[in-house]
């Protein structure tokens, strides 16, 4: 994740190219565990904005949304508690999208 000194920013994912510190930002990324409603244009605006503050990140960094409800926006990838949960049982394997 990355937040400000002020905390008025907070990214709960940020994706780099290796761990434990990275060169290249690879994706950013917001976790919404809403249960009546998808990520949506508001979040996803919030998200696109707190993405200029990242340092490495670009207007073409992708964005990812963990969420069980969806998204209601083009624009982010979606990962879904299942796909979560199939992830963590291949830890070398990809997750689709």
């Amino acid at each position: 994740g990355y937040w400000t000194r002020a905390n008025d920013t907070e990214i709960d994912i940020v994706a780099t190219d290796k761990a434990p510190v990275g060169d290249t930002i690879e994706a950013i990324g917001s976790i919404k565990w809403y249960s009546s409603h998808p990520f949506d244009s508001h979040d996803f605006d919030t998200l696109a904005a707190a993405r200029q503050l990242v340092p490495g990140a670009t207007p073409s960094t992708p964005l990812i949304v963990v969420s069980r409800t969806g998204a209601s926006v083009p624009g982010v990838t979606v990962v879904t508690p299942d796909q979560l949960l199939s992830a963590s049982s291949a830890p070398n394997e990809p997750m689709s999208e």
